[in-house]
């Protein structure tokens, strides 16, 4: 490789990591805030060059720039953990961003997304990218089936009985889909056709035909997921800390339809960041050293360094 191409190849590189990564800008920016006094002395006093210090105003600037900036490097790091990064987090993080913008806690905060170029634009890109997450189905559900929230976080009354509405449809298509496959039982006892006994009186025959009939008109196939819904609705929130998906683990018998749905959409990690992490763990792994493992030795190692502390 020529030396053209290896400088191309960092600039790549280079330009990557910046956009992959704002927040290590914002580090950047909190180091030389509390190291400004050192960096000062070693540009002005030791190499001589008193243009490349900063003014009074460039440093006030940059200390709103870092005010302006914490809210959403905490809402990075709280996507991008190793655990517990579940899709419901979404809504509820980006309400409680916008609520810190306008907290009557932080006059000062509050004033510079009010005024600060930096702020008003950080304000305008944050409406036009996470505008209307309620009506955006899977944020929506996976928010409602997280026990930690529910509701909470639903402005729009409308979006919850949407995305109720939706959740009992395909649950009542699930219950009716599996009413329609036979048992195996069932069809092992076709095929064998076993000798019919000898039958006998019973004398509360139609009184059971009658009940049977009667619970198919009263009992539709909807009202276990309906039942289901209201219950799990009117049961109590569970603090932020606990994990959903054990909360359902442990609620499966009294939501049976409705843990599905809740294991399928609370699975769904938040960001890509925690895949990335499995490509890289994977990249350190396979090495010119290694390079005679198997797939299932590679999935197995993979899956212990993942899961195991």
């Amino acid at each position: 490789m020529c030396p053209a191409d290896t400088t191309r190849k960092r600039e790549k590189k280079l330009i990557m990591d910046v956009e992959t990564r704002w927040n290590s800008t914002f580090y950047m920016f909190e180091r030389f805030q509390e190291q400004h006094e050192a960096v000062t002395s070693t540009l002005c006093v030791r190499l001589g060059r008193n243009n490349m210090c900063l003014s009074g105003d460039e440093l006030e600037c940059l200390s709103k720039a870092i005010c302006v900036l914490q809210p959403f490097d905490v809402v990075t790091k709280e996507l991008s953990a190793e655990k517990m990064t579940c899709l419901s987090k979404v809504i509820p993080l980006i309400k409680a961003l916008r609520s810190c913008m306008f907290s009557k806690k932080d006059a000062h905060r509050r004033e510079l997304y009010k005024t600060f170029p930096l702020g008003l634009e950080v304000r305008a890109r944050l409406d036009r990218k996470f505008s209307g997450l309620e009506r955006r189905f899977i944020l929506a559900v996976g928010t409602l089936l997280d026990p930690r929230f529910k509701k909470l976080y639903f402005v729009d009354k409308g979006n919850i009985n949407e995305v109720q509405e939706k959740l009992i449809n395909s649950m009542c298509a699930r219950s009716d889909s599996q009413e329609l496959v036979p048992a195996p039982a069932t069809q092992a006892a076709q095929h064998q056709r076993p000798t019919q006994p000898e039958r006998q009186l019973d004398l509360w025959e139609e009184h059971d035909e009658i009940v049977k009939e009667c619970l198919k008109v009263v009992q539709p196939a909807c009202v276990g997921p309906n039942v289901d819904m209201r219950r799990y609705l009117e049961e109590g929130i569970i603090a932020r800390h606990e994990d959903p998906l054990r909360w359902w683990k442990n609620h499966s018998q009294s939501f049976p339809l409705l843990q599905e749905k809740a294991k399928h959409y609370l699975c769904i990690p938040a960001t890509s960041v925690p895949s990335e992490r499995v490509f890289s763990r994977a990249g350190e792994l396979i090495s010119d050293r290694r390079n005679c493992l198997s797939d299932e030795n590679v999935n197995m190692l993979l899956f212990l360094n993942k899961n195991m502390n």
